[in-house]
């Protein structure tokens, strides 16, 4: 065991440490909870969920109803107490002309919000009836931004120098850590004596963050023992996951995608509004997010994102990337109505992470997309169907429909 690992687990022991009897203002935690978080037993789940609920004198009867194996929480979770139900339902039929999706498609998709559904099928029927949406995936590069330390400038520019002789060894280095793992370049950016290493990394059909963030640390490790920086730091937060940066929104991060739809003009004026109307709205928004200076322009990106991640097993947290991005609506020359979208920062796994579990992998196959080979597939879905909702919540506002659907739809009243 290296000096790194041994490191950790000892910080990771103090923190489990047990309580001593002479701190009294501390809630003493049962052995299975401190000592045996990554345990996974229906006997070990049922004994924390009891404990919890005496502790909190709560009934949580809901929580323990679940179908998955309790061995299929191991690597996904810590002190598991059963499983939250989120109700599914499936919007469409969506007709998508991708490269990796093509056909019709039903989506599934998890929320609690009514009219949710309704609304992305109605924009799914909108899109079909024209054709279909085009998507197309433009980038696909995972990405970790380690940042180095030097004593002055010079130094930092040797070291980018140094970088790029060295590429081939960094490379090298980077991909025995996993055999789904390719490094494809090392990006310098440079600022006086700190230079911040946008590694891009491609990493199959999974997630790849923790498979990212390895060869990352395996290979800064390499490099502090070759050149000798003051210090480096394995996160600089310049590209960042789970966050939104400029960085992420104009060079793209995980798989940027483009889609776009011609709605006719005949099927526009059936929904009691027009090409040159809809323009009219969406360039009111374009000056409303300029004011607001809103990351991207869109209508509500982040609920497509949210439901079908939550649905299929993704990281939910991803929203906070995946929903800016870049929605148009403009009347053609001959009159019709065009719509298109940019997502610079989309990500998509059909292996891995939560996409296994019993419900994730229902919905992944009913979509084509669990397994290997899928996840470029899945994206295309996601970006299609966030074009279906961003057309019919535009539409629905611009011909006085919006509120309407809220009431008939979504009138959930919280209990007296």
């Amino acid at each position: 065991m290296d000096a790194d690992k041994r490191n950790s687990d000892r910080r990771f022991q103090d923190l489990t440490a047990k309580t001593s009897d002479d701190e009294p203002q501390k809630v003493k935690v049962k052995k299975f909870l401190r000592n045996k978080a990554t345990t996974y037993t229906a006997e070990m789940i049922q004994g924390r969920r009891e404990w919890l609920a005496e502790l909190t004198q709560t009934q949580l009867k809901h929580l323990a109803h679940f179908s998955e194996d309790p061995e299929d929480f191991k690597g996904k979770i810590e002190c598991p107490i059963g499983v939250a139900h989120v109700p599914v339902g499936i919007a469409g039929p969506l007709r998508i002309n991708g490269e990796h999706a093509r056909g019709v498609f039903f989506i599934p998709m998890a929320t609690t919000e009514g009219a949710l559904i309704t609304s992305y099928t109605f924009g799914s029927n909108i899109i079909t009836r024209s054709g279909g949406v085009n998507v197309k995936i433009l980038k696909d590069a995972l990405k970790s931004d380690p940042t180095f330390v030097f004593k002055s400038s010079a130094q930092a520019q040797s070291f980018v120098t140094w970088i790029e002789a060295n590429f081939g060894r960094i490379k090298e280095i980077a991909e025995k850590t996993s055999g789904h793992l390719s490094l494809i370049k090392a990006v310098p950016v440079i600022n006086g004596r700190r230079v911040i290493l946008c590694f891009h990394f491609q990493t199959g059909d999974a997630l790849g963050m923790n498979m990212a963030y390895k060869a990352t640390d395996v290979v800064c490790k390499m490099i502090r023992d070759s050149v000798d920086p003051e210090e480096f730091w394995l996160h600089s937060n310049f590209t960042t996951i789970k966050k939104t940066t400029a960085e992420n929104f104009v060079n793209g991060y995980g798989k940027s995608a483009m889609a776009d739809v011609t709605v006719p003009r005949k099927l526009v004026e059936r929904l009691n509004t027009t090409p040159e109307q809809m323009e009219r709205y969406f360039l009111r928004t374009v000056l409303g997010s300029a004011q607001g200076v809103l990351f991207g322009i869109s209508a509500h990106m982040a609920n497509a994102m949210t439901a079908i991640a939550i649905a299929c097993g993704q990281d939910a947290a991803l929203v906070a990337n995946t929903h800016c991005a870049n929605a148009t609506c403009e009347t053609t020359k001959s009159g019709d109505l065009y719509f298109s979208a940019y997502f610079p920062s989309m990500f998509a796994a059909t292996v891995g992470g939560g996409t296994s579990f019993g419900t994730a992998r229902e919905c992944l196959e009913t979509l084509g997309c669990y397994g290997n080979g899928k996840s470029r597939r899945l994206a295309e879905i996601i970006a299609a169907t966030a074009m279906a909702g961003e057309i019919s919540l535009m539409i629905s506002i611009v011909n006085g429909t919006y509120i309407y659907a809220q009431e008939t739809f979504g009138r959930n009243r919280p209990p007296k």
